[in-house]
């Protein structure tokens, strides 16, 4: 690779740091305050917040109508929806109790039962003992959402052989993910908040965090683009030999941080 192609990489970098930071998308409120991840207190307080027709984001229920209509629910009466977080359905035994992270039900007994994953790992029965209360419901939608729209374990959360229960996604659940599913869902509630600029604002830093935890910022941009100047044909036959370098760059670089480590270290007194 010759040295205008490296200098394209570079241009590439710089412009798309430029934009990040013209456009503020390395400020998020939620990077800020350290809450990322947090299943509970950050995601599923938030999803249930724009899904309850009763809280103070005041569209009644423009969002989970929004929601209903994407997720093919049409029975659902989205006007007389109530939302539970961390909905304690009984003590968990074999295929029964536990807390489901977010509970959607309406006058008619109809429940959405939304089991939150971002990084956590499933638990023994959990989407058999939810799809259990969900058959105690006159009906039931059960879903599974994870970042990129991940299966379950399905060995550990779905077969019981004991019962010979086996749940089948698209039947007894389905699959939703944040990278697509709610990432679309939430640019229509943005589209729904237009006037509303406080809450517009902070659907929009949670989209951006989503993009973030999803790897969709501009450097997802960025990356692409880099990928496309590596493909050129001129610069193809040199790949593995960058690939080979980057390895020893690599090797290269945390050796030099130890020993810069160790130099630190000494100069401080210790052995």
């Amino acid at each position: 690779m010759d040295k205008s192609a490296i200098n394209r990489i570079t241009a590439i970098r710089d412009k798309y740091k430029a934009i990040a930071e013209e456009a503020g998308d390395n400020y998020n409120l939620f990077k800020v305050i350290g809450l990322t991840s947090e299943e509970v207190r950050i995601h599923s307080a938030f999803l249930a917040n724009l899904l309850n027709p009763q809280a103070e984001h005041g569209q009644k229920s423009k969002f989970l109508k929004l929601f209903c209509e994407q997720f093919d629910i049409p029975q659902f009466d989205h006007d007389s929806g109530k939302v539970t977080i961390e909905k304690y359905i009984g003590k968990k035994e074999e295929i029964n109790g536990g807390r489901i992270d977010i509970d959607i039900f309406d006058k008619n007994g109809f429940h959405i039962i939304i089991e939150n994953k971002i990084y956590a790992n499933d638990q023994e029965n959990q989407l058999i003992r939810y799809s259990q209360y969900g058959k105690k419901q006159p009906k039931y939608k059960l879903f599974y959402l994870t970042l990129y729209g991940y299966m379950p374990d399905e060995k550990k959360s779905c077969n019981y052989d004991k019962k010979q229960i086996s749940l089948k996604e698209g039947n007894d659940y389905f699959l939703l993910s944040y990278h697509y599913d709610i990432l679309n869902w939430l640019e229509h509630c943005r589209e729904k908040a237009a006037t509303k600029p406080l809450l517009r604002e902070g659907i929009s830093h949670y989209i951006n965090l989503i993009k973030y935890l999803t790897n969709q910022n501009t450097n997802y941009m960025m990356n692409q683009e880099i990928i496309k100047e590596f493909l050129k044909p001129e610069n193809v036959q040199s790949l593995a030999n960058i690939k080979e370098c980057l390895v020893k760059t690599q090797i290269e670089l945390q050796y030099q941080f130890w020993e810069c480590l160790i130099n630190e270290l000494k100069k401080k007194g210790f052995d």
